[in-house]
């Protein structure tokens, strides 16, 4: 008689995943905060040009719109938690070649616009990959429950700890901020070895062009309605957002304000607090949103470099007023159909589906 098959025993990922993926995302944003402020700053210490300065927040988020589709495939074809680390040695070797030209005294625009690049694309692929590998490193059971806790923390690090870290840091010298951000990221590549599991996609996947996948992809979105309307919303709010983001550094130090470095922060603080009042506000949606993370954050965020571009052209040709006027505007335009297309009877059934 022959012995029955054998039956594949499947090994729950440890716990401490969990708590590796939260402190990542702690420490990722916090550093990724920093240089948000430290990069707009440094440049403002070298030109009082408004477009200038906002085309470093451009080359920050131009590769949400130029890269993410096609890293969006990579994800699904590579190993996640090897791409993840591929993005901190990026950050890595960016932060030592900033710092060696601010020790030098050799800092200059073409080089923060070099760096603002590199730290974009490693930023769609960290935030891609990390989307993608909590299935493969959490539980089924625990899936919702970290999605939900790596985007709070993902926001509050990003906006209401990492501004005024950033303001503070500045203010102490670029090479500390510099230095500081950089260890960061070595100890957030250290985490991730640390992880547990398979992290490579399935063996048996099928392998399509590259074209055929992005299409499927984005079809899947825009065939969901909810998810197709908040995407287009908050890729409205992003471009605001980011049109603010890159003129502000300018307008607040050199500008009219006249703020010291550490006063920036403190005013960055303000704006990241709105932030994690809004998302304890509106946790459903956000909840919901976190099960497609890599495709809204695609489409939400694919217009924030257009719009850095435009608010910097507006306020070096009309002014800031008419630039933070017309992004505030189109902003509260949109109140009327985020209330009319996200009700519970919708949410209900996109959660269904």
């Amino acid at each position: 008689m022959s012995s029955p098959p054998a039956t594949a025993v499947v090994v729950a990922p440890p716990r401490r995943n969990e708590w590796i993926l939260i402190a990542f995302t702690i420490l990722t944003n916090l550093a990724d905060a920093v240089m948000k402020i430290a990069l707009p700053l440094l440049a403002v210490r070298l030109t009082d040009s408004p477009a200038l300065v906002a085309a470093v927040a451009v080359l920050m988020t131009l590769p949400w719109l130029t890269t993410a589709l096609h890293i969006g495939v990579l994800v699904d074809r590579w190993n996640r938690r090897n791409l993840m680390i591929g993005a901190e040695v990026t950050r890595i070797a960016a932060m030592a070649v900033l710092l060696v030209t601010v020790l030098t005294g050799t800092a200059s625009l073409p080089l923060i616009y070099v760096v603002a690049f590199g730290l974009g694309v490693a930023e769609v692929i960290a935030l891609t990959s990390a989307a993608s590998i909590v299935p493969s490193a959490v539980p089924r059971a625990r899936w919702q429950t970290v999605t939900a806790r790596v985007t709070a923390m993902e926001y509050l690090c990003n906006g209401f700890l990492g501004a005024p870290l950033g303001g503070f840091l500045v203010a102490a010298g670029f090479a500390l901020a510099l230095g500081a951000t950089g260890l960061v990221y070595v100890l957030g590549a250290v985490l991730l070895l640390l992880l547990a599991g398979q992290f490579a996609p399935g063996a048996g996947q099928e392998r399509r062009s590259v074209g055929v996948e992005i299409t499927d992809g984005l079809r899947f979105l825009w065939r969901t309605p909810l998810l197709r309307t908040m995407a287009l919303l908050i890729a409205v709010m992003a471009g605001c957002w980011s049109a603010w983001l890159a003129i502000i550094p300018v307008y607040a130090v050199s500008g009219p304000l006249a703020l010291s470095e550490s006063q920036f922060g403190l005013l960055m603080t303000a704006m990241g607090a709105g932030g994690v009042v809004g998302t304890l506000l509106v946790g459903p949606v956000n909840r919901l949103l976190g099960r497609f993370n890599a495709a809204s954050r695609l489409v939400g965020w694919g217009l924030t470099p257009v719009a850095a571009l435009i608010a910097g052209v507006l306020a070096q040709t009309v002014g800031y007023r008419v630039a933070f006027g017309v992004f505030a505007a189109v902003c509260l335009c949109l109140v009327v159909p985020y209330l009319k297309v996200v009700t519970g009877a919708a949410l209900t059934i996109a959660d269904q589906r």
